[in-house]
């Protein structure tokens, strides 16, 4: 009894600072493995959503997805996007 005790004044103790994992990675490699991770779970997804839709509707997907990605990474003009999606 006095153990579980002692446990739980231990945990509640406000005096204890959580204990902080460091990383044994360099940035460069956590930037690589954020980018993997993102095109992993965008490939995922885009897979998950496409057995869901019918072939015409595929295409205007995937060009949905490639230009936000393009928009994001600032390789499509913002002016050149709205006059191709408004004529």
């Amino acid at each position: 009894m006095q153990e579980s005790a002692k446990l739980s004044e231990a945990r509640s103790s406000p005096e204890q600072e959580p204990e902080v994992v460091e990383s044994q990675l360099d940035p460069e490699q956590i930037r690589q493995l954020n980018a993997e991770l993102i095109s992993s779970i965008t490939k995922n997804l885009y897979i998950n959503i496409c057995r869901g839709l019918f072939e015409g509707h595929k295409i205007i997907y995937s060009f949905m997805i490639s230009t936000s990605i393009k928009k994001n990474l600032g390789l499509v003009d913002e002016v050149s996007y709205n006059i191709l999606l408004r004529g």
